[in-house]
């Protein structure tokens, strides 16, 4: 699985303010950048897929990922920085000082991969039907980060397998509650759509009972994709009432 960094050039775009800073001084950047590169080479190996990694160590705000194709101007600068080509299944991760500033050791830095990794994998190829409104993204992002996490021996161990899978059904119905302001909290997105927390609740227990639904790390890309759909396909003929959100 192939792997970049940029190198230490100024950049501006309308969407990324600031600079990429020269890393000399920045040894513990350096380390991470490395670690979370590393972190990702064991989760997926794919010849079609690259992670090309911006480090901005002075960067205060949170870090985050862009698919390609998201920003074509971003995209032209990772090209110039790097010499290396942004394919259509690439990655840039955008990490600043919430990653880069802070020593972690290889489990912590693997969760933060799971969930950037599981953010462009949704974005690009979301294996939730698109007949389930915009309860399918969250619906879908929560099977990829469960089938990742789930998948690694370390992960689904820490805590237990119960209180990881919980955690994130946690964090997928808080995403829910808050991407619709008149549920206002989980319990209002208990109310007004219970198909949906169900739903969710369905997928994380399935994940922690399969291991993932049975993936071996690294996986490829496709399988991802493709043991996603298959897990939501088999949740969704269990369930009475499927989940919708349409408005």
């Amino acid at each position: 699985m192939p792997f970049s960094d940029l190198s230490a050039v100024p950049h501006r775009s309308p969407k990324l303010k600031g600079h990429v800073f020269a890393v000399s001084d920045h040894s513990l950047a350096v380390e991470m950048r490395d670690l979370y590169l590393e972190c990702a080479s064991h989760l997926v190996r794919d010849e079609a897929f690259r992670i090309h990694v911006l480090m901005m160590p002075d960067m205060q705000a949170d870090h985050f990922v862009v698919s390609a194709g998201d920003d074509p101007d971003l995209d032209q600068a990772v090209e110039r920085m790097t010499g290396k080509a942004v394919g259509p299944m690439d990655c840039i991760a955008v990490l600043g000082r919430d990653v880069l500033g802070m020593l972690r050791n290889e489990d912590e830095m693997t969760e933060i991969v799971v969930a950037d990794i599981a953010q462009h994998v949704n974005r690009l190829w979301p294996v939730a039907d698109r007949a389930s409104g915009w309860v399918g993204p969250h619906l879908s992002l929560a099977a990829i980060r469960g089938m990742l996490t789930m998948a690694h021996p370390i992960l689904r161990s820490s805590g237990g397998q119960s209180e990881v899978a919980h955690g994130i059904m946690a964090d997928t119905l808080k995403d829910m509650a808050s991407h619709m302001y008149r549920y206002a909290s989980i319990d209002g997105l208990r109310r007004e759509n219970g198909p949906a927390v169900a739903a969710v609740d369905k997928i994380c227990q399935r994940v922690a009972q399969t291991n993932g639904e049975y993936l071996s790390l690294p996986v490829r890309i496709v399988d991802i994709v493709d043991a996603g759909r298959a897990l939501l396909s088999s949740v969704m003929d269990e369930m009475d009432v499927r989940p919708v959100g349409l408005i």
